[in-house]
């Protein structure tokens, strides 16, 4: 555990990576930290580039696209061993783009929108999830889609039961609470040509969170989307919040439907 969080901690000066074909190195290529930030790419409404710190990252996926280039995606974390709930801390949204040789092209760093756990942003709230990352390439090759699913909050549902001891003359009131992520979609568009990466849409507007049934211990149908016309489109599920205290007060009685096709 104390060379994990070491591990996790160090700051590395190098990203390296290297691809293995037919049992054998086609190439191994490193970057510096310094050279991946001044190629760093934001969203236009974005203040400032979230930079590559050298840090251990999580790996969200590699995909290859058809013209060869590799785009390695990930996201940023912390370690809050403050107060009472200590862990991870999810942090910015990362992408590094490499071309079919190795060579090191563009980077994107992406602000986590998320709302934080207090004053100080530890762990505990929505950045305690890490987001999910799926990429889809247009038929034409000229643009990448970035789809996030991010978590934004956390909904906390508590219920209370009271049970008496007549013989003892003693009430104990029972307290759960069952919390539950949050997840919104957001797409980003860009431009394989040059690079740019437009600003994230978020589906169906901020007040709908992703449907994702998490009962049955998470067995259920966890997938906020599904596949139509031969796999070619998705078709996004989101329901609404309201923010109540229960029933149609706390989810309202609307869904979210959202078609994404990457020909449009």
């Amino acid at each position: 555990a104390v060379r994990m969080g070491t591990l996790e901690g160090m700051k590395f000066g190098h990203l390296q990576i290297a691809k293995i074909s037919g049992g054998k190195a086609e190439f191994v290529s490193t970057v510096s930290i310094d050279e991946i930030n001044t190629k760093g790419i934001k969203p236009a409404a974005q203040k400032k580039l979230r930079e590559f710190d050298g840090k251990k990252f999580i790996l969200n996926g590699v995909n290859i696209t058809s013209s060869g280039d590799i785009f390695i995606s990930g996201q940023d974390f912390k370690i809050d061993n403050m107060g009472d709930v200590k862990g991870r801390v999810y942090k910015d949204l990362l992408m590094f783009q490499f071309d079919k040789a190795g060579e090191f092209k563009r980077y994107y760093g992406v602000e986590n929108t998320a709302k934080p756990a207090g004053l100080f942003g530890g762990a505990g709230g929505a950045k305690s999830f890490p987001s999910e990352f799926a990429l889809y390439e247009s038929p034409n090759g000229k643009d990448l889609f970035w789809n996030v699913f991010l978590v934004q909050d956390v909904d906390v549902d508590c219920s209370s039961e009271t049970s008496t001891n007549y013989l003892a003359g003693t009430k104990t009131t029972t307290t759960t609470c069952v919390y539950t992520p949050l997840y919104q979609g957001k797409f980003g568009k860009i431009d394989l040509a040059s690079g740019s990466i437009s600003d994230f849409t978020t589906f169906g507007g901020k007040d709908y969170f992703l449907y994702i049934d998490l009962e049955d211990n998470g067995k259920g149908k966890d997938a906020p989307y599904f596949s139509i016309n031969g796999g070619k489109q998705v078709v996004y599920v989101a329901r609404q919040r309201k923010g109540g205290i229960s029933g149609s007060e706390r989810w309202g009685n609307s869904l979210w439907f959202g078609k994404f096709d990457p020909t449009k």
